[in-house]
């Protein structure tokens, strides 16, 4: 916990003394980047959550066939087929599980920073939400973490309009792990222009999702999902998932109020991120009292790492920029130190 803290410190201290530029920009990626995989990569896997299974499942990848590791399968191992030809591969180079944590460091890591160099104009920033939201979960939930780090590369190619790349890397993801699918509209989410009908997509989309979501997402997370990512108690029914719209809500109402409500202004990488955090907001509240639409949402949440920092540029008056970026940085380390998060990383530490 204490290392993670410091890292968090390290990287505000980086993004203040190095320069906003070229050389600037390369030069603290790189230093957050050797940071983050060391932390992601070489972290004692028996006090984080999921990771001993991990590493039991690795060994047993590499042991069996192929074949029965998909077709036949093990007691108690539920894994996409994707995920099982990667461990068969990284077993061939090295039977050792620590393989598997360096490899997904790197592509979780990885894609991250090169999303935020690609887009964000506030570097510092972009790092240091992605650290106090979703870097310490990518260390242990690894599948799910590495298919949004996958679904990040295909950005360029949902801009570009190039659906043959951008389906090529989102099956991918989606053979890492299945949750993945709900990141294949973004391609044709992205043309649409967003007017004033907008809105009322967005109104019909929460009511249609609030209608539909109790038997739909049942079906698919029993039959196409496994049951274990459903928390029926009492005290996470819907709790996260209003958090994550409140969270949503605010970077969308941050980018609105940047370019003074004004949505004809939006085009590129903003309009894209903006539409993903408009799809994570209905899936949020549609999902309020089903909690494994907190999974789903992840893949939309996301781009509030890139979107905050391009709202906050955008604000003329220098003063105002500072202010949203210490008022930023202060709620998302609260966040990041909230017991809900503390619980499930206190006993982090490395294996050296």
């Amino acid at each position: 916990m204490f290392l993670l803290l410091s890292n968090i410190i390290l990287v505000i201290v980086e993004a203040l003394i190095l320069p906003n530029n070229k050389g600037g920009r390369k030069v603290f990626l790189f230093l957050a980047f050797t940071q983050l995989f060391i932390l992601h990569a070489f972290l004692d896997p028996f006090v984080m959550e999921d990771l001993e299974g991990y590493y039991l499942t690795y060994e047993t990848f590499a042991k069996e066939s192929l074949y029965n590791s998909i077709f036949v399968g093990y007691v108690g191992v539920k894994m996409e087929p994707g995920w099982i030809v990667l461990c068969k591969l990284l077993g061939f180079i090295s039977s050792n599980p620590r393989f598997l944590l360096i490899v997904t460091s790197i592509v979780i890591v990885g894609s991250y920073l090169n999303t935020a160099y690609r887009y964000s104009p506030l570097i510092g920033l972009s790092v240091l939400i992605f650290l106090c939201t979703t870097f310490d979960q990518s260390m242990f939930v690894l599948r799910q973490h590495t298919a949004m780090a996958i679904c990040l590369m295909s950005i360029p190619y949902i801009l570009k309009r190039d659906f043959k790349r951008f389906f090529i890397i989102w099956l991918l993801a989606f053979g890492c792990h299945m949750t993945a699918i709900v990141f294949l509209p973004m391609f044709f989410i992205y043309p649409i222009n967003i007017e004033r009908k907008y809105w009322f997509y967005m109104v019909l989309g929460t009511i249609i999702g609030v209608l539909l979501i109790s038997v739909v997402f049942n079906w698919v997370f029993h039959n196409l999902w496994y049951d274990s990512y459903e928390d029926t108690t009492a005290e996470n029914k819907g709790g996260s998932n209003l958090t994550g719209f409140f969270m949503i809500l605010s970077s969308m109402l941050l980018y609105l109020v940047s370019i003074n409500w004004n949505l004809k202004k939006a085009q590129g990488a903003e309009k894209f991120f903006f539409l993903m955090l408009s799809v994570g907001a209905i899936l949020s509240l549609s999902g309020v009292g089903f909690s494994p639409t907190n999974r789903l949402i992840k893949y939309f949440m996301i781009a509030s790492v890139y979107l905050i920092p391009i709202s906050i540029q955008k604000f003329k008056s220098q003063a105002v920029r500072y202010l949203i970026i210490i008022a930023v940085a202060g709620l998302y380390i609260l966040l990041f130190l909230s017991p809900s998060n503390i619980n499930y990383i206190s006993n982090y530490h490395l294996i050296f």
